[in-house]
């Protein structure tokens, strides 16, 4: 009886040691299952990791070498290495829309019109005839944008100091929404290049649909500078709106060779035969100055009391800072006063 009472015992010991080891080795499994688990994890956040940061890197490399591309008023291509950095529009409507797209400029034309509080500021480097070349090369400028007008002007110049420079056309309303869509597209400013011409097309919708159906006015631009008047053609900011509302330049009826350019002059008879509806007076130069050259002309010569427009008080004095040059960003205002003056 003994005996049997000892082999039971030594029986349940045994029993208890394997069902221990059996636990310990599955506590062992379990260990090392979760420790393989979290080797496993730990290597796959380093990898994603490491790809994370070689995907970062080739997008920074990408971006580093993509080529900057900016098309000129003729169609062609300018092409620089790399988004340049030190960019100084020669041109106060292009540096205001650069400045709406969110680019940020080194220096900029020199102006007494009104500026956003962030140009008023930066460098200035003289009007688009005469460029200060010294300032420009002091802001360390690697891009010039002008306008054609100028171009010839300072072509060599800018070769000289190896300035990579650009003339963009911005004389008419349709070219200025297509530079703004060409300034996006270049500065990587797509989306608020739509959302600016959006609202130029929507407020363009309105005025169009309001004067569909209407008779169209003859109209005389006289452009008044340097004690000289001359007469505005299609081709001109004023010209290009007055054409696309439907106008009829008085120009269109002059014998005019393509080589007098946008300006044009004319005499008291040939006044006499056009006998415009209206009259646009746009005055360049000492604005102030030109008016009251405009007013002593139309006071003191007899010729111009035998005009429609003079008769029947339809001559306009154009806001400068609609119609000095293209205004950029405000060229819609522009379009939408003369729709105006045209259709009242």
């Amino acid at each position: 009886f003994f005996m049997k009472r000892f082999f039971a015992l030594i029986l349940v010991i045994i029993l208890a040691s394997v069902a221990l080891i059996g636990c310990g080795d599955q506590e062992l499994e379990t260990q090392e299952v979760d420790l393989k688990e979290r080797e496993v994890s730990e290597t796959s956040e380093k990898n994603t990791d490491e790809e994370a940061d070689q995907a970062d890197k080739q997008t920074e490399d990408t971006a580093a070498n993509e080529a900057f591309v900016l098309v000129d008023f003729q169609g062609n291509e300018l092409v620089l290495e790399k988004m340049p950095e030190n960019i100084v529009p020669i041109s106060y409507s292009l540096a205001l829309i650069l400045n709406e797209l969110g680019v940020e400029l080194a220096a900029m034309t020199s102006t007494r019109r009104e500026l956003p509080d962030n140009l008023v500021n930066i460098p200035k480097v003289g009007n688009p005839k005469r460029p200060d070349i010294e300032q420009i090369l002091a802001v360390g400028a690697d891009l010039v944008i002008m306008s054609p007008r100028f171009l010839a002007m300072h072509t060599e110049t800018f070769k000289e100091h190896d300035i990579a420079f650009i003339g963009i056309d911005n004389s008419s309303y349709e070219g200025t929404k297509k530079l703004i869509k060409n300034f996006g597209k270049a500065f990587n400013a797509e989306e608020k290049a739509q959302e600016i011409i959006t609202k130029f097309e929507d407020r363009e919708k309105i005025v169009m649909d309001r004067i569909s159906g209407k008779e169209a006015p003859r109209v005389m631009i006289m452009h008044g500078s340097a004690g000289t008047f001359t007469l505005a053609r299609d081709t001109t900011f004023a010209g290009s709106l007055v054409k696309m509302l439907g106008g009829i330049n008085v120009t269109e009826g002059l014998p005019l060779e393509d080589s007098l350019g946008d300006y044009v002059p004319f005499s008291q008879e040939q006044v006499v035969k056009i006998n415009p509806d209206i009259i646009l007076r746009i005055a360049h130069g000492r604005a102030e100055d030109t008016k009251k050259m405009f007013e002593h002309e139309f006071n003191t010569n007899s010729v111009w009391q035998d005009i429609s427009a003079v008769q029947n008080g339809r001559v306009y004095d154009m806001d400068n800072a609609l119609f000095f040059a293209n205004p950029g960003l405000r060229a819609i205002e522009s379009l939408e006063l003369i729709a105006e003056i045209l259709y009242p």
